[in-house]
């Protein structure tokens, strides 16, 4: 996800369908891409360009003051740019939004019919539902070496 994807930050406390309405207020929907390995380095590039987006947290990669990408990984291996990946995102990056070109000629493998928004707000009423706190940890997974 882009780093203006997420629009506010989560305050302590209560968490209300009106602040998760405000940390993602657009249409934005899951898109899952098959992408050739060189695409996802272009992507990564990208990200480090820019100080880095949210990952998962199975990528990993590395930058230096220039924004040039130095390392990247997922699950510990270095992408092969001849191998295609399975890369879950969304439609405003998957439309090349936010400078991802690469992105867009990838071949879509399922695109969602809700708001990314609604699933997340499912999610937090299930973790309210079961009595569970978030506990977000920050991690920096595209970080500047």
């Amino acid at each position: 996800m882009n780093k203006g994807g997420i629009r506010t930050d989560m305050p302590k406390g209560t968490v209300t369908e009106g602040v998760i309405g405000s940390m993602f207020p657009f249409d934005n929907r899951f898109v899952v891409l098959e992408m050739p390995g060189q695409a996802l380095i272009e992507s990564i590039q990208l990200m480090c360009g820019r100080g880095g987006d949210a990952v998962s947290k199975q990528l990993k990669a590395t930058y230096n003051d220039k924004g040039q990408l130095l390392k990247a990984t997922v699950n510990g291996k270095k992408i092969d740019p001849k191998k295609t990946y399975i890369v879950a995102t969304i439609d405003y990056l998957a439309n090349g939004g936010d400078y991802m070109t690469p992105m867009k000629s990838c071949k879509r493998l399922f695109v969602d019919t809700q708001k990314y928004g609604n699933h997340i707000l499912a999610y937090v009423k299930g973790l309210q539902a079961a009595g569970k706190k978030i506990d977000a940890k920050d991690e920096v997974r595209i970080q500047k070496k």
